[in-house]
């Protein structure tokens, strides 16, 4: 195991780690770190914390030293120069009518560089503008050119959603995103509706994708002909999310209602209200961290999140530790634990869970059994596929589906 933090030089940035020594530092703190481009005040983005030595690059970069009230005089310094080298800059674009547009302009933090990034639809020869540059700022100059997607990181707005951008709020790096994902998740082809601001493809079609191809692997399609215990019938509609088909006769009830004759609409709320599902993996949003994974589907149910419950169950869970890291910094065992406390939050009727303790340590597979009975006594109906002898002994009644 490492000791390590997490470090972001910019808003909704990357973050790197580095060692922090003999210092203790809490998210939000200034440091000076080493970085290619030499000293970079950045921010502390993960607090100290271990983690598995093959999770990092070895080895790590010792910060240097916390920020002092001179460092962070320099870093508004430079924010000043960078303003001021901006202004220059679109003024020696325009004087050498050059095609392109200027999107920020960054100081380092020792001064010997200023990058200048730019956007165009063409190849820019930008020699007589650096040697410009160069003359007045007396500095290395570099222009970096940079994509649609990396300028609405940059500039930063809200999205179709409401939301700030996902790339400035909390996207490190950007992901692969095709039209493929669009289908497969039943969205929508016109480019207007699954397009961000930049004009590429959102970002968010990739948040859920694990899942639909996980989903999908095991869902029939429209027009196959099922079997189940009770009837057959041919497929006419599938919900991916929900495991839920639409025979083409017959009924379904869930407490009485029979959802064949609601709306798509009223399903999903009757759903939302009542059911929660513990899947085995690809579950989490990666994106957030593991308080947001919790309290996403109250939010999704459109619910006032009960945070003093969720905090209480977190506890219980022994996930209040982790709760500021991200699902990939957390094991397995922790992994579940925080997808069943994303399920109880909500305190729904119903608990469908697949393989709930399956690959868990000892540790971990017993909180979750026992949360599991607690919330069964309670009156919570809990429908778990399962091979653990230990959980199947608590259950009021077991079928045995053989090897199918």
């Amino acid at each position: 195991m490492t000791e390590i933090i997490g470090v972001r030089f910019s808003e909704g940035g990357k973050v790197y780690y580095f060692s922090p020594g003999q210092e203790k530092l809490h998210t939000g703190d200034k440091v000076i770190v080493e970085t290619s481009r030499g000293g970079e005040c950045g921010e502390v983005a993960i607090e100290n914390r271990m983690i598995e030595e093959n999770k990092t690059f070895s080895p790590l970069k010792t910060i240097i030293r916390p920020a002092t009230k001179a460092d962070l005089r320099t870093v508004e310094q430079n924010k000043l120069k960078a303003k001021n080298a901006m202004k220059i800059c679109q003024e020696k674009i325009l004087a050498h009518k050059l095609d392109m547009k200027l999107v920020d302009v960054e100081c380092t933090f020792d001064n010997n560089k200023i990058l200048f990034y730019f956007t165009s639809d063409n190849r820019v020869d930008f020699r007589e503008l650096v040697k410009d540059l160069a003359s007045v700022f007396r500095t290395r100059i570099e222009l970096r050119q940079i994509g649609v997607r990396d300028e609405a990181k940059m500039l930063g707005g809200l999205g179709i959603c409401g939301r700030p951008f996902c790339c400035r709020s909390f996207l490190g790096d950007f992901q692969p995103v095709s039209i493929k994902m669009a289908k497969e998740q039943g969205l929508s082809l016109n480019p207007t509706k699954i397009s961000g601001t930049c004009g590429r493809l959102m970002c968010c079609l990739k948040y859920e994708q694990d899942t639909y191809e996980y989903l999908l692997k095991s869902t029939p399609k429209v027009g196959a002909y099922v079997k189940t215990a009770d009837f057959n019938g041919y497929v006419t509609e599938v919900n991916i999310l929900t495991g839920m088909l639409r025979p083409d006769s017959g009924s379904v009830f869930i407490k009485g209602t029979d959802i064949s004759k609601l709306s798509e609409k009223e399903r999903t709320a009757l759903r939302s209200g009542i059911i929660g599902y513990m899947m085995q993996k690809n579950a989490l949003l990666p994106e957030l961290t593991v308080w947001q994974n919790i309290l996403f589907p109250a939010y999704t149910a459109k619910k006032k999140p009960d945070k003093q419950k969720a905090e209480e169950i977190a506890e219980r869970l022994s996930l209040t530790s982790l709760l500021g890291s991200y699902p990939s910094q957390i094991s397995g065992g922790e992994y579940r634990r925080v997808m069943l406390a994303r399920v109880l939050v909500t305190e729904p009727e119903i608990i469908i869970a697949d393989e709930p303790t399956s690959n868990l340590d000892r540790e971990s597979a017993e909180i979750v059994r026992d949360m599991l009975k607690e919330v069964n006594s309670s009156g919570t109906t809990v429908l778990a596929a399962s091979h653990d002898p230990m959980l199947l002994e608590s259950a009021d009644r077991v079928i045995d589906l053989g090897d199918r």
